[in-house]
């Protein structure tokens, strides 16, 4: 059997620093209000019908050219299929996909294709990556999730992510997770995804996934710490000198 398991502690800074930042010019404003926030678990129904998700300093939009088909298997649907963004450290932000469909056993196979826009609001994407949290291939099954990267200002981005588990390999391919940088960084990515599952002689399942992008600035509770701290100072020093 080939399992990866991985789970995560998660946080969300709080909205009243974005405000503040946002306030002063550090943070740009999207001309569309986030409909969902950090840690939210969002259905795709919502997503593909125009909603977005903005987590302090992310911003996950756009998503759009959904397609399911299956042989054998139950085909999951858009209400089938949810996500959720995190903010587990600073300049690291995972969106989560799951569904308990992306499930097949012997002879059956399922393909699932989409597209999202991923807009670091401050600071600009220096990386990305792709990791199976819950999956599993026997028996002679498959699993394969491509991700092309590409961004709609740099007509030469072009990143591919490969996410396999195929036990159907001797030895068999166990690819939970790649990461890529990118070059130069970028403000807003687009990431189109295939998810492929074939059950061959066994069977194959992935109930959560995970992209990951990062960062190069620090994130704004850091910053407004910084300033805290640099106004502490400032105040002490006025008070010595009176």
């Amino acid at each position: 059997m080939m399992t990866t398991k991985k789970l995560t502690k998660t946080f969300a800074s709080g909205s009243l620093a974005i405000g503040v930042l946002a306030g002063v010019g550090i943070v740009s404003t999207p001309v569309n209000a986030a409909n969902f926030g950090c840690n939210e678990n969002v259905s795709f129904t919502n997503l593909f019908s125009g909603d977005e998700i903005i987590c302090n300093t992310k911003r996950y939009f756009n998503f759009r050219d959904f397609t399911s088909i299956s042989n054998g298997a139950t085909t999951p649907t858009l209400a089938d299929i949810a996500a959720t963004v995190t903010n587990p450290s600073p300049g690291e932000y995972f969106i989560d996909f799951q569904s308990a469909l992306w499930s097949v056993g012997p002879g059956q196979s399922v393909d699932t294709d989409f597209k999202y826009d991923v807009e670091a609001l401050s600071g600009w994407i220096t990386s990305v990556d792709q990791e199976l949290v819950a999956a599993d291939a026997r028996n002679g099954g498959k699993l394969v999730i491509l991700d092309t990267v590409t961004s709609p200002s740099d007509p030469s981005m072009f990143i591919t992510l490969n996410t396999t588990l195929d036990s159907s390999m001797t030895p068999p391919i166990v690819m939970p997770k790649d990461q890529k940088p990118v070059i130069p960084p970028q403000k807003i990515l687009t990431n189109s995804k295939d998810i492929a599952l074939v059950g061959g002689l066994g069977e194959a399942a992935i109930s959560d996934f995970r992209q990951s992008v990062h960062q190069s600035v620090p994130e704004p509770g850091t910053i407004l710490g910084l300033l805290a701290v640099g106004g502490l100072g400032l105040v002490s020093r006025f008070k010595k000198q009176k």
